[in-house]
């Protein structure tokens, strides 16, 4: 399983074993593992529709990722917290954090992640 296909918590007892796992890899300044609990945290934050929670956890995500030169997580990380705008009905920043997202999948040939 790739990072990007990494589960995402569903149930309160995940987003408790997520934000365990979020200390943890602070206490160590584990960067992959910041990132990626970020980006768990994000997508779960914006399915339920707290879209002011995703949007700092994704900010965490995304500058972990680019520390680590991880552009396509970062794309990744936009396009799903794009989608939770969405969800939410925040039209202007679907488009604000949507855009870069498509435009690096696209450049890049990943059609793919671009519906």
């Amino acid at each position: 399983m790739s990072t990007s296909d990494t589960p995402h918590p569903q149930t309160p007892g995940e987003v408790i074993g997520r934000l365990a796992a979020l200390e943890i890899a602070t206490g160590i300044d584990d960067a992959r593992g910041l990132a990626e609990t970020n980006r768990c945290l994000c997508n779960l934050h914006g399915r339920r529709g707290e879209v002011e929670t995703a949007r700092r956890h994704a900010e965490a995500a995304v500058a972990h990722y680019e520390r680590m030169g991880d552009l396509v997580n970062v794309a990744l990380v936009q396009s799903n917290l794009a989608a939770a705008y969405l969800d939410a009905g925040e039209f202007d920043q679907v488009l604000a954090v949507g855009e870069p997202a498509f435009a690096f999948f696209q450049s890049h040939g990943f059609t793919h992640r671009l519906a």
